[in-house]
C-alpha cells in the first residue's frame, strides 16, 4: 500500500525511513503525524529492551541527520507499546483504504516485529485491498515475463542455431 519495497535497497526498507524521507509515503498516509508518533513511540519501547540495538541506532541516526520532523517528534520522547490499531490509507490507484493492523513479534532478538494489515471482510476496503492485490499481481507478472528470456534467447546461449548454408 506504500510502494514496492524492491525499489528501496535493502537497508532503507523500514517504515519510520519510508514515513520521513519518502514524500509519496506520507501522501498515502492521511493523518501523517499521528502514524508517525505510533511508529517512534514502538521504536521507543524496542530501544528500552535493546538500547544498542544496531539495526535501531542507525536508523535513528540516520533519520535524525536527514529529518527535522524525525527530530521534532523523537524529542517528545513517547512510548507506545500498541500492538494493534486502526489506519486509513491514501492509495493513488484504488483510493482510501481503511485497515486494522496488528504487530507480531519475530523470533529471536528483540525489536523486529512483523505488522500484518487486514481490512474487514465483504467491506469496500476489503474490496480495495483485493483490487490492489490484483494489481499488484499484474505486475508482477508482466515483469517476470519482461525478464524471461525468449526461445532465440535460450537458442542462441545454448549453441543451437540453425545453421546457415
Amino acid at each position: 500500500m506504500l510502494g514496492d519495497p524492491d525499489t528501496l535497497p535493502p537497508g532503507r526498507r523500514n517504515m519510520l525511513m519510508a514515513l520521513f524521507e519518502d514524500p509519496g509515503t506520507r501522501a498515502r498516509c492521511p493523518g501523517w503525524e499521528t502514524t508517525a508518533l505510533q511508529y517512534i513511540g514502538m521504536l521507543r519501547a524496542a530501544v528500552a529492551t535493546d538500547p544498542t540495538h544496531p539495526r535501531a541506532t542507525t536508523i535513528i541516526g540516520e533519520l535524525s541527520i536527514r529529518s527535522a520532523d524525525f527530530r521534532r517528534l523523537w524529542a517528545r520522547h513517547e512510548v507506545r507499546e500498541t500492538v494493534h490499531g486502526t489506519k486509513l490509507f491514501r492509495h493513488p490507484q484504488v483510493g482510501e483504504i481503511t485497515v486494522d493492523w496488528d504487530v507480531y513479534p519475530l523470533p529471536g532478538n528483540p525489536g523486529p516485529v512483523l505488522l500484518v494489515y487486514t481490512a474487514e471482510p465483504g467491506t469496500a476496503d476489503a474490496e480495495r485491498l483485493q483490487l490492489l492485490a490484483s494489481l499488484h499481481a499484474t505486475r508482477v507478472t508482466r515483469k517476470a515475463q519482461a525478464e524471461r528470456p525468449g526461445l532465440s534467447d535460450v537458442v542462441r546461449r545454448q549453441g543451437l542455431e540453425p545453421r546457415t548454408r
